[in-house]
């Protein structure tokens, strides 16, 4: 190893050009020949013969050469004829990869490469710019927004055609370093500038799993004069001297390949220890990003064993041929077989534009008001407008599938859809939510916020939206356990409860398919009804039970709705029922009717002894909306210190009914020291008149079932309680790839803990939990996160990875964040520059910003309002760098009783 660093510095498609050199080109010649043939079917016959007849060079552009041309193929069906123009010099490529490798940099002579496609089967604009933006999609990786723009670009310059690309109609991509410009029939249609779209738009067409391998084949026997000659030209002694190197390439790509490394100082480096034993040590850039991870390692497809499914499709509709769909990961998507990965595991990807529109707020509903009883007047208008709208119900086009415009629990049709795999119609699926639902995109246009809404108030459920169905029609046969955990691949990375919780769901599906044969043939109907509560399950209107459980009928929503949702026709067919419809449904309060003795009940006890230190407010009550708004800008009363004065208060009465209980017990107990110590002070004791410490009801409940828990990755063990008072809410583990960098636990006070024990796990307790340990006050001074390594690495390394997670959560000074990681280095300086295996830091965070200590030694503290809050962030927000920890936290206290 030591004597090949030096030449590992080249990039895996530089090592792949010269070992294509060494090979002459051959190896992969034959590969791409092989592969281009691999789909042929009789539906080919069907087809006219195609005569490709490109010009030798781009019109206007002489120095622009025809390098070779093509057939796109999809299951033996001729699409598109496609050309590639270059320079001369791409005339010189040996290989594929090396004819890749000069396509794409765009410099030396070769400053664009462009690819004229002519149709040869007609197909609508919209699939067609569809199918391109999904390919360039997979191999691109920038803003999803600049594919969006692409695909735009590609359908409004086919809609000015008349929005049918018919036989013979021509596409032309220029690719640059700049960007991907298009021309239709001739015609400039715009250009979208976006640094990396060109190298990925040639990748499509040049990459190992190009969509036109004929178009390769095209190019390299053009250039296979060179070829021949190189090879003719090599003497004996050239091949045996190579031979060696061919080998080491061939290895080195494959390591490469597999760790996904393109320098040196990229790689991780493998170091035998004195002792004898293997550690694997990871460079700054690559240890951990501390708010991403990335557990992927993909293997190229000339290094791993390649697959044929053999096809046999019964019924194809040349209408629903998907053209450019051949995945970057090396995946065919010519697949008969419903796979159950295949219909649902939409991979989220979490790109800046993508989580913008996710926080997109829906149009609001006005809430009730206090003593309010929430409900939605659904007026004979408002049913009228709905029902006119929807009329019979909708069709959807690609399946013919019909659904009816109303389910029977006043659930109204927002709209129908296809889930397609390659060309497959796996199940039609129609979507059923409340009328309030309906009117949260009536004011707006379709597009992302519009969709954004929509998924927003169809998950938010409450009095009004209590449930969304979904309604699936299979159109295509496939058996229970197949279509079962598809959807629940579709769930799971939506879900951050259980894994459980998806098996449950999972296994419902598949009872309902065993209970009529097994088999979920053309016509069966699956129904899921999602609320608060979790989801229902009904196959053929035979219900089957319900997954209860929080957060799970959102997830389901989200596969349906969000930005990776798993069918785009029918997300676009909600919005174009629905947007701009201008439905108004208007929410009114109802008074509660209850008999006159329940009144008695509700009369308003005294409470003066407890309204010392909250202001004194007007209770006459405003005449107009005018009114209140001028009061409450009169106002000077913060609402913060009111609920910080309520919770104290309680926390008095508490304590006092405690004293009062316990008054003969010992008073230094655990319970009271770590009260005192919570606390700061102690209340006088009107018994006695001298000092009794503070005894939380909450603290004796948490303490009696705080215990030390062992992280299951690691096997690090954590203490139930640190000597301050705070008690262990929950461990887990901080993994980069395969590597568990450090185990952690979160210590907390017990009103933060107190917060969970009413609460089931999901979404909701996790967002509760976050606010409570994150909100410093005196009930929760502080909470503290003890992280005990398990994974060697410097301390500039963890610095830097911890203050990467805190610098997006954090709103303060950058000073700030560079003092928490120079606290971090030096910590570990005094210890010799590596945290090696079982170094303990801790941080401890409250209202004045976060404490750093380092084996037990402090190393001081960032005097920063707000870091503190950053941190409990970092740990227990939506993105935590530990999902473990939030899991193990969730399951010690949700529902706990406290």
């Amino acid at each position: 190893l030591e004597e090949l660093k030096p030449t590992w510095r080249s990039s895996v498609e530089e090592d792949e050009v010269e070992l294509d050199r060494l090979r002459g080109g051959r190896d992969s010649m034959s590969s791409t020949s092989s592969s281009s043939n691999k789909l042929k079917t009789i539906v080919s016959r069907l087809q006219d013969e195609y005569t490709l007849n490109f010009p030798s060079a781009l019109h206007g552009i002489e120095e622009m050469k025809l390098i070779g041309s093509g057939i796109r193929e999809k299951l033996g069906i001729n699409v598109y004829a496609v050309g590639m123009y270059g320079s001369p010099s791409l005339f010189d490529a040996v290989s594929p990869s090396d004819l890749r490798y000069k396509a794409r940099q765009f410099e030396s002579g070769t400053d664009m490469t462009s690819f004229m496609l002519e149709m040869i089967l007609q197909a609508e604009g919209k699939v067609i710019a569809e199918a391109i933006a999904d390919s360039v999609g997979v191999r691109y990786d920038g803003s999803r927004l600049d594919i969006e723009q692409l695909e735009h670009l590609i359908d409004d310059g086919i809609s000015g055609k008349g929005g049918q690309a018919k036989k013979g109609t021509t596409l032309r991509f220029d690719c640059t370093k700049e960007g991907v410009s298009l021309s239709v029939h001739g015609e400039e249609r715009g250009t979208v500038k976006a640094s990396g779209l060109g190298k990925a738009f040639v990748d499509v067409y040049l990459d190992n799993n190009a969509v036109s391998p004929s178009l390769i084949d095209s190019c390299i026997e053009n250039s296979s004069i060179a070829t021949n000659a190189v090879i003719e030209n090599a003497t004996e002694s050239d091949v045996e001297g190579s031979a060696s190197r061919r080998t080491m390439l061939s290895l080195r790509i494959w390591l490469k390949r597999l760790k996904k490394w393109t320098k040196l100082e990229e790689a991780p480096v493998v170091a035998v220890s004195d002792e004898g034993t293997v550690s694997l040590e990871v460079s700054d850039e690559a240890l951990l990003s501390a708010d991403s991870v990335s557990d992927s390692s993909d293997l190229d497809a000339d290094t791993t064993e390649e697959v044929v499914e053999t096809l046999a499709v019964a019924e194809v509709s040349i209408d629903e041929v998907a053209i450019e769909s051949t995945s970057a990961d090396g995946s065919s998507d010519d697949v008969t077989v419903v796979e159950s990965t295949a219909i649902e595991s939409t991979v989220l990807e979490s790109t800046p534009a993508a989580e913008q529109s996710i926080e997109e707020k829906s149009a609001e509903v006005v809430q009730p008001g206090p003593g309010e009883v929430a409900t939605v007047a659904v007026s004979p208008k408002n049913i009228a407008d709905i029902e006119s709208k929807l009329g019979s119900g909708l069709t959807d086009k690609a399946t013919s599938v019909s659904f009816q415009p109303k389910l029977d629990d006043g659930l109204y049709l927002a709209g129908v859809g296809v889930r397609k795999k390659a060309i497959i119609n796996v199940y039609a699926v129609a979507m059923y939510t409340s009328p309030s639902t309906l009117a949260s995109v009536a004011t707006l246009n379709k597009g992302k916020d519009a969709q954004a809404a929509l998924r927003d108030s169809a998950r938010r459920f409450g009095p009004t939206t209590p449930m969304t169905s979904f309604v699936l029609e299979m159109t295509f046969k496939a058996d229970g356990k197949t279509i079962g955990e598809a959807i629940g691949e579709g769930v799971k990375p939506r879900y951050s409860g259980p894994e459980g919780d998806v098996k449950e769901l999972e296994s419902l599906i598949i009872e309902g398919v065993k209970s009529k044969g097994g088999q979920a043939t053309k016509g069966t109907i699956f129904r899921f009804d999602c609320t608060k509560d979790g989801i229902s399950v009904s196959v053929d209107g035979v219900s089957q039970g319900q997954v209860t459980c929080d957060g799970i009928g959102s997830a389901l929503v989200d596969v349906f709705t969000d930005n990776d949702a798993v069918s785009q026709q029918l997300v676009d067919s909600c919005l174009g029922t629905w947007c701009g419809s201008g439905l108004v449904i208007e929410p009114v309060s109802v008074q509660p009717t209850l008999p006159p003795a329940a009144y008695q009940d509700l009369e308003p006890i005294s409470v003066e002894p407890a309204t010392a230190g909250l202001p004194e407010v007007d209770d006459t009550p405003p005449s107009t909306p005018m009114q209140a708004a001028s009061m409450l800008d009169k106002s000077n009363f913060d609402t913060k210190d009111i609920a910080t004065r309520i919770r104290e208060l309680e926390a008095e009465i508490a304590a006092e009914i405690i004293r009062v209980k316990t008054k003969q017990g010992d008073p230094t107990s655990d319970v009271a020291r770590s009260q005192e110590s919570l606390a700061g002070e102690s209340p006088s004791s009107s018994d006695t008149g001298t000092n009794t410490p503070m005894i939380d009801e909450k603290a004796a409940a948490v303490e009696s079932k705080a215990k030390s828990l062992k992280e299951k990755a690691t096997g690090v063990s954590f203490d139930s309680k640190l000597e301050d008072g705070l008690f262990l809410v929950g461990a887990g583990v901080r993994k980069k790839a395969i590597i568990n960098v450090y185990a952690v636990a979160m210590y907390s006070s017990p009103t933060a803990i107190a917060s969970l024990g009413s609460m089931k796990k999901g979404k909701d307790a996790q967002s509760t939990f976050r606010d409570s340990s994150r909100t410093f006050n005196s009930l929760t001074r502080k909470t503290s996160f003890v992280l005990e390594m398990t994974f060697k690495a410097d301390g500039k390394t963890i610095a830097e990875a911890i203050a990467d997670g805190v610098k997006p959560r954090h709103s303060g000074s950058a000073a700030a964040v560079t003092e928490l990681e120079n606290l971090i280095v030096e910590g570990v300086k005094s210890k010799g520059g590596q945290a090696t295996k079982g170094t303990i830091f801790r941080f401890d965070c409250d209202a004045e910003g976060v404490s750093v200590s380092v084996d037990g030694n402090i190393q001081g503290k960032v005097a920063s309002e707000g870091m503190g809050s950053a941190l409990v962030d970092v740990f227990m927000d939506d993105k935590a760098v530990s999902p473990q920890l939030v899991d193990s936290c969730m399951e010690t206290w949700c529902g706990s009783g406290l």
